[in-house]
Formats: C-alpha cells, structure tokens, sequence
C-alpha cells in the first residue's frame, strides 16, 4: 500500500508519500524576502535602491510611477494570495502618505517590508493547518496516511472514489514528484 507522509503532504522530499505541493513559496525563501525587504526599507545606497525600484516597476504594469489597488491586487495573485478590495484599500490608506491613493516607491519600500512578513506568516499558518488535517486523517497516528485511510477520508462524500481511482491519484503524485 502507497502512505502518505507528512513531509509528502506538506510538500517535502519523502520518496514513499504522496505530495499535496500546496504552496510553492518555503519560509527560507519568504526569510530572504523579508530581509530584502527591511534592506530596501533602510536603503540609501543607489545600488539597493536600484533592485527596489525595479521590483516596483514589475508591480507597477502601466508605468504610472504608481502602484494602485488593481496592481496591487495583481501583484497578491502572484503570490497566491487573494485579499478582500476592503484588506487591499486598507494596505493602500494605510501607506499612501499623501492621500493621493496610489503608492509611491518610497511608500512602496516601507510597505513591501509588511508584505513579506504578512506572507511568511500566512504561509506558516497554512502548513498548521495542514499538519492538524494529517494528523486527523492520519488515524492510526503512524506518521503517514494509507490508502485505506486515505479512502476513509472520501467517506462523507455523495459518491465514493474506487480503489484504483485512490491508486492513480497517488500514483500521479508521485510521478508528479519526478
């Protein structure tokens, strides 16, 4: 029988499990994000400041010199992330210095720090949630979900998936792994 392990559920390197790749984004990368972000925050060097202005231009698509919300909507969505207009406003009024309600680079660069460790944060959030899921489905505590619990946890549902359809979606993990 194909288990799954919580390293494979999570998105890890067990060769035996099934991956659920749920996020793309690790905390080591989110880390080196946040501290980009702190570094341009506190840049006064043309170079750092260089990098920041070109990571506003890629969120900045109409070349306004401005970020506004539809951007900064489209730029949360390449972050799979998908805030509410009212959260996106609030991120708006509460960095935009003028009033003007668009985002400057200099507003931008205090922003972005917040950005980053709101991420990190909702990323480590999900993997708890993720690992609470396992461990319920995870019934007989093993450290890995079989199928025979995998099967278990389609048991609510109107129609049922059969045993070979559990076998080929395990069996597609993995070679999705390859």
């Amino acid at each position: 029988l194909q288990k799954v392990s919580p390293e494979k559920f999570l998105g890890g390197d067990d060769e035996e499990g099934v991956e659920f790749d749920l996020m793309d984004v690790h905390e080591e990368e989110l880390m080196h994000a946040i501290s980009l972000a702190r570094q341009l925050a506190s840049a006064e060097d043309e170079a750092s400041l260089a990098k920041g202005r070109d990571l506003f231009r890629a969120i900045d698509v109409n070349d306004s010199g401005f970020i506004d919300v539809d951007e900064l909507a489209a730029a949360f969505r390449t972050m799979k992330l998908h805030p509410t207009r009212d959260q996106l406003t609030y991120l708006l009024t509460k960095y935009d210095e003028n009033g003007d309600g668009e985002i400057a680079f200099d507003e931008f660069r205090f922003m972005y720090v917040e950005l980053a460790e709101l991420h990190l944060q909702m990323v480590r959030e999900q993997k708890r949630q993720l690992r609470v899921l396992f461990s319920e489905l995870d019934v007989a505590d093993s450290g890995q979900i079989s199928m025979k619990e995998l099967h278990k946890m389609f048991e609510d549902l109107p129609q049922q998936p059969t045993e070979e359809q559990l076998r080929l979606l395990v069996e597609g993990h993995l070679r999705s792994d390859a």
